[in-house]
């Protein structure tokens, strides 16, 4: 009985310490991303702006998502743990923060959290961002595992993440027809629903590169790159199949009407965005499920 009390105290204890560690990441925003110093700074209003409540909630979701997989197993004492897992959050806090300014400068470079938000309300804005936060906390959680408890690996792998998905992110223009920076500046919502569908496809891309054995460092990084290139490669393959096999076809004359319009560009997002990831978990098959080492080094 009192095993099972001394276990019960000690999971409060660290529910306790997980409320320590969001009330230090709500005022990290300071230090690290003070465009967002009004969602922390006051009471935030869920009522009085969508897109900034979504805006605000998708980052702390990203947090969740990442500390979900943070294991503790009790072989030191209860003090001890806690510092290590205050360095390990603390260490995860910080870059995610870090991440999302890099990712957002890379792939919404021309667009400002006051306007689109704050002043404009602009939802496919804040989808976009919602999905790029989903998909960093997803990566920084895949860095995480593959880190083997090493703050220098786990930065340096960081590093090479946050590049490789800032790459992948700016690939987007390819695959789609919409015009990026044009769409979200007259709020489509196509154009939202196409990305988000394209980043998650992308993400676990990524994140399934990096399952792979690692014993030396730079050997374990250019497997990764190579995967990525693979997929990149492969990707396209299966999206004018899948367009080709089913007949998804349109002609393009009435496309750009289609971009335009705001109750068929949802139409035509969704299906860009499930095309594509549709092709994606096919590469996935391709790429990470088809064993060919004894053959190629790298494959």
């Amino acid at each position: 009985m009192e095993e099972i009390l001394d276990r019960f105290l000690i999971r409060i204890i660290f529910a306790l310490f997980c409320c320590v560690i969001l009330y230090a990441y709500k005022y990290s925003h300071f230090l690290f991303y003070r465009k967002s110093i009004k969602q922390v700074k006051n009471e935030f209003n869920l009522l009085e702006n969508a897109p900034d409540t979504l805006h605000f909630l998708s980052r702390i979701l990203g947090l969740a998502l990442i500390f979900s997989f943070v294991e503790f197993n009790r072989f030191l004492s209860v003090e001890v743990s806690l510092i290590h897992l205050s360095i390990i959050s603390l260490t995860v806090m910080f870059s995610y923060l870090i991440s999302l300014i890099i990712i957002e400068a890379i792939v919404l470079h021309k667009f400002n959290y006051r306007s689109e938000i704050l002043k404009n309300e602009n939802f496919s804005y804040a989808c976009i961002v919602f999905s790029l936060n989903i998909s960093t906390a997803f990566i920084i959680k895949t860095v995480l595992l593959h880190s083997q408890n090493s703050i220098l690996i786990f930065l340096t792998l960081w590093l090479f993440a946050m590049c490789l998905l800032g790459l992948i992110a700016r690939l987007f223009v390819f695959y789609s027809r919409f015009q990026f920076n044009r769409s979200i500046s007259q709020k489509s919502l196509g154009v939202a629903i196409s990305f988000v569908f394209y980043i998650f496809g992308t993400t676990y891309l990524l994140s399934k590169s990096f399952d792979q054995p690692h014993i030396e460092k730079y050997s374990y990084m250019l497997r990764i790159f190579f995967k990525v290139f693979l997929s990149i490669l492969i990707v396209p393959v299966f999206i004018l199949a899948i367009r080709f096999i089913f007949a998804l076809k349109m002609k393009k004359k009435f496309v750009q009407s289609y971009i335009i319009d705001k109750e068929k560009s949802i139409s035509y997002g969704l299906a860009e965005g499930l095309v594509f990831l549709i092709s994606a978990i096919m590469t996935s098959w391709i790429v990470f499920n088809i064993n060919l080492t004894g053959v190629f080094t790298f494959v």
